[in-house]
């Protein structure tokens, strides 16, 4: 395909019947920068980013698109002409039962698991021996995730903003869950061909739930360093009882010094995921 782009014509139409049913026409000018473009193809990027049939009114959502036309200008053959009519479709017309673009979405739950390295039990007491030393392995445990994965035919496919949301995390809520405990995962979308609908996507996604948030990134303030008094800009090794550089890293208070004995441990926290708003988008 090489369209180039396309711009709304002046001489928008509508008719009141005396039923008041509602019929209404917009027109569009496509520009291709190659004289045989397809005409399928011009149809198929009309339902992409114009409308697709079936697809309601912009500002008058009892009607639904019911046709589009597309003609080649003779005199300048890169250059396309669209109608789009709306007016009102009936059950029967719209057969439910078969139009892809009907079929109920399909939600199913699933669960994952996560290995977490754990450092702190439930009451934030840091794990260690007798003596005050962390465990010399990395004790680890498993976190459990819900999964929500969501199916559902799409008219058009927008992976401009599929991939804009990829690894992102709602700002809102959705779907009864607060803000920062959703990350999306774009899944596979597949192009098919319908007789009632025409072409249409067949589209997945993943959604999963982190009840504790996803932000922000929680880290524990320790290492083998802390800032010098005399240069803060060059930091200087700890060192243990005997002088020596401490073997294991050391609870810092979170301005780059030793921790005193007794305080709670120091988490320095991080924004690294964009928050984005779902319910705009992912309106199931």
């Amino acid at each position: 395909m090489s369209i180039l782009g396309h711009t709304e014509k002046k001489g928008r139409s509508a008719t009141k019947g005396t039923k008041n049913e509602v019929t209404a026409s917009r027109t569009y000018e496509i520009t291709s920068d190659i004289a045989d473009e397809s005409e399928i193809d011009v149809i198929e990027y009309v339902e992409t980013y114009i409308i697709a049939v079936y697809e309601e009114h912009a500002d008058y959502q009892y009607i639904s698109c019911k046709d589009v036309n597309v003609n080649q200008s003779s005199d300048d053959a890169r250059t396309w002409e669209v109608t789009v009519s709306f007016g009102i479709i009936d059950a029967d017309e719209k057969e439910a039962d078969n139009n892809p673009l009907n079929q109920p979405i399909a939600i199913d739950y699933d669960w994952q698991t996560e290995t977490r390295i754990i450092e702190f039990d439930i009451n934030n007491e840091r794990l260690q021996n007798s003596a005050g030393d962390p465990p010399s392995q990395a004790q680890e445990t498993l976190v459990y995730r819900l999964v929500i994965n969501v199916q559902r035919n799409e008219a058009t496919f927008d992976h401009n903003t599929i991939g804009a949301y990829a690894g992102r995390v709602n700002a809102d809520v959705w779907m009864g869950f607060p803000a920062n405990t959703v990350q999306f995962f774009p899944g596979r979308t597949t192009r098919q061909f319908d007789p009632v609908a025409g072409y249409y996507y067949s589209t997945t996604y993943q959604f999963v739930i982190n009840t504790d948030g996803y932000l922000p990134l929680r880290i524990l303030d320790q290492g083998f360093r802390q800032l010098n008094d005399d240069d803060p800009a060059t930091p200087v090794y700890i060192l243990d009882a005997e002088d020596e550089k401490v073997s294991d890293p050391v609870l810092l208070d979170g301005a780059g010094k030793v921790l005193a004995s007794g305080l709670p441990p120091v988490f320095r926290e991080y924004e690294h995921i964009q928050q984005l708003p779902f319910n705009n988008v992912f309106n199931f």
